[in-house]
């Protein structure tokens, strides 16, 4: 991947502007970016063809999923500059920073202005910083997807040390940091106790007792659809910090045993990855912990290789109130099983605390609804009708079923 940076030519009336400008591409190109150059000229004496062809050659070095920073204002006008950043957009697999000198836009209308840049890019406003910090600020530029010292093991690596080990799991993903940053998420609401508890997990060294999983989104995040891959990038971009203060471990376990199937863009894999999470199950006596609506592998042979089911229901929402009380009867009803945790945040305190007790738990997360669109072949998120359906998270219009199967397999009910 190769970084990009425009920088000015010809006669700027803003000198000011024009020097900054200048200065921050010099420095840029001592680190090795590439220079896109502008010229300053009558823009309106091209028409829209002749426009387009001449962004088309400015860009011609720009390759898919290089990064590129547009330094605004060019001296061209809203036209050049909306037209510029769309077709590097769609050349860098809109991967821009853009560059905002603020006072040169004081006299432009605020809804041209948003419509220009305010989007999915990156925005810097730089009217405030002095000259010195131009290196720093380029630098920061440079941060991408690789430049996080995060080692998450794949998938079949994961399960496979699972599977060797008999280990827990706690996986982590957007919600667990969203709580760990002080936010609620809908269905649960922020607690500083479970924040804490998830912070400390999040900082351990896995070992073969206990796995600690990230999402597997640090680097080389073109295996996954374009969806999930800008979410992946925004939400690294707010909790950068946050991963670089708390995952400091050798090596984490994939998030992404539980959710093998939809984001990916090759799903030839997604069969033999949900067969090997089965076999974490096969022949074992198991206890499901889960949520009110989750109804795990109802509907589905999800879980028809175990020797047999029971299952504890807890609270769909902030089922950390009832931490204890949910660790207590598990652990009246544990005895042999094999133990499989669906319940968010609070699963990853659960399975690491039981752990600790000498049992197995995987923290399985939404395994049933990646299971279900696997089944069906789905390509998007459908909602399940009969219970709760990842990313569905206010559980709407669920008609459950009366299945005498699942009824005859819970063994406590927690309110």
């Amino acid at each position: 991947m190769k970084t990009h940076i425009t920088n000015l030519y010809g006669f700027i009336k803003d000198k000011e502007i024009a020097n900054r400008q200048r200065k921050f591409a010099q420095t840029a190109h001592d680190m090795g970016f590439y220079e896109l150059g502008l010229y300053v000229y009558d823009v309106s004496s091209d028409t829209d063809s002749e426009l387009s062809k001449r962004l088309d050659g400015i860009i011609a070095s720009v390759e898919h999923d290089d990064m590129a920073i547009v330094q605004l204002p060019t001296g061209n006008g809203l036209k050049f500059e909306s037209m510029l950043i769309e077709k590097i957009a769609a050349y860098s697999n809109k991967k821009i920073i853009v560059l905002w000198h603020e006072e040169a836009y004081k006299d432009i209308n605020e809804s041209k202005l948003q419509h220009l840049i305010l989007k999915q890019y990156d925005i810097w406003n730089l009217n405030e910083y002095s000259d010195k910090t131009i290196a720093a600020l380029v630098n920061n530029a440079m941060k991408s997807e690789d430049t996080f010292d995060i080692n998450v093991l794949n998938i079949d690596e994961t399960l496979d040390y699972i599977l060797e080990h008999n280990s827990s799991v706690a996986r982590f993903g957007d919600g667990e940091m969203d709580i760990i940053a002080g936010n609620s998420i809908p269905y649960q609401q922020y607690d500083c106790n479970l924040a804490q508890q998830l912070r400390q997990i999040m900082m351990m060294q896995s070992n073969e007792k206990m796995v600690v999983c990230l999402s597997d989104v640090f680097k080389n995040r073109e295996r996954y659809n374009s969806y999930a891959s800008d979410f992946w990038k925004n939400h690294l971009d707010v909790y950068r910090d946050f991963y670089t203060e708390l995952c400091t471990a050798d090596w984490y376990g994939s998030t992404f045993i539980s959710r093998p199937y939809m984001v990916l863009i090759d799903k030839t894999s997604s069969k033999r990855y949900f067969n090997k999470l089965k076999l974490l199950w096969e022949n074992k006596n198991i206890l499901i912990v889960e949520g009110v609506n989750s109804r795990s592998g109802v509907g589905n042979d999800l879980f028809d290789n175990a020797m047999s089911v029971k299952r504890i229901i807890c609270p769909a929402k902030n089922a950390y109130s009832k931490i204890d009380v949910i660790k207590e009867n598990i652990i009246q009803y544990a005895d042999d099983r094999f133990i499989l945790i669906m319940l968010g945040p609070t699963a990853k305190v659960l399975a690491y605390e039981l752990s600790l007790a000498g049992y197995q738990a995987i923290d399985i997360g939404h395994i049933d609804s990646e299971y279900e669109w696997f089944k069906m072949g789905a390509t998007s998120k459908v909602k399940l009708n009969h219970k709760h359906t990842a990313e569905h998270n206010f559980d709407e219009n669920i008609i459950f079923c009366d299945d005498e199967k699942y009824n005859k397999e819970i063994i406590d009910v927690i309110g």
